[in-house]
């Protein structure tokens, strides 16, 4: 009998170590794999659910035989800054201290500030980081800012046309042309797709989610052109 309660005790040690092993190993993909993706998402879930920042892999240019890389198309950050009509008693008196910070069209803060039925509203657009700072420090009920990413070709004209560009497509931005359009599908980042729900799958299969995962993958794009010739060229034609 004592042999019997033995094993079964075994057994329970051994169910909870693969659990705490299996939380540990998930925990770690959260912190640190994915941190971002879900620092972003924390970001942005109780305000705009249904829109996600937007992310996109980069495209170089590479320059041989030393391989430096040139950002042709990459990312920048910014914010926004959004307004709570339902909140807002006083709209001419938040675009005062407002616009002491941001350049607003106050007919248009006023019209957007009076839409008492709408609890979201945005009001300006790549804020920098002082400018978002100053905004929270004025602590104004329905006044918030929030990340945002725009597309941003460096270069400007450098191999714009094999480079191509980003546009809108429904509600979605995709590239609409040359290496932008031709490699969507490796530069589109879906967090929805790439990255699974920690506390959803804590239990599931460790096979089904390492060895077999299927999921789709996302990178950046590095084209064996060189930017100091390709700049020469644009220069001299």
């Amino acid at each position: 009998m004592k042999e019997v309660t033995n094993i079964r005790l075994k057994i329970i040690a051994s169910i909870i170590v693969v659990v705490v092993l299996v939380l540990g190993a998930r925990l770690y993909l959260v912190q640190v794999v994915h941190g971002d993706i879900y620092s972003r998402r924390a970001d942005q879930q109780y305000v705009r659910p249904e829109q996600k920042i937007f992310n996109r892999g980069s495209i170089y240019l590479s320059d041989k035989p030393d391989n430096e890389r040139f950002a042709a198309a990459t990312l920048k950050s910014g914010y926004l800054l959004a307004i709570n009509p339902q909140i807002i008693s006083d709209p001419q008196a938040v675009y005062q201290k407002l616009s002491s910070f941001v350049d607003i069209n106050k007919q248009d803060f006023l019209l957007r500030a009076g839409k008492e039925d709408d609890p979201y509203e945005e009001i300006a657009y790549r804020l920098t980081e002082q400018q978002r700072d100053q905004i929270k420090d004025m602590n104004i009920p329905g006044v918030a800012t929030y990340t945002q990413r725009w597309r941003y070709y460096p270069g400007e004209e450098l191999a714009a046309r094999v480079i191509g560009f980003v546009g809108f497509e429904g509600n979605e931005r995709v590239g609409q042309y040359g290496v932008e359009r031709e490699y969507e599908g490796i530069l589109d980042r879906d967090d929805k797709e790439t990255y699974v729900n920690f506390f959803a799958q804590v239990f599931s299969s460790i096979k089904q989610t390492v060895i077999n995962d299927t999921r789709k993958r996302s990178g950046d794009i590095v084209l064996t052109l060189n930017a100091t010739d390709q700049a020469f060229l644009q220069e001299t034609l």
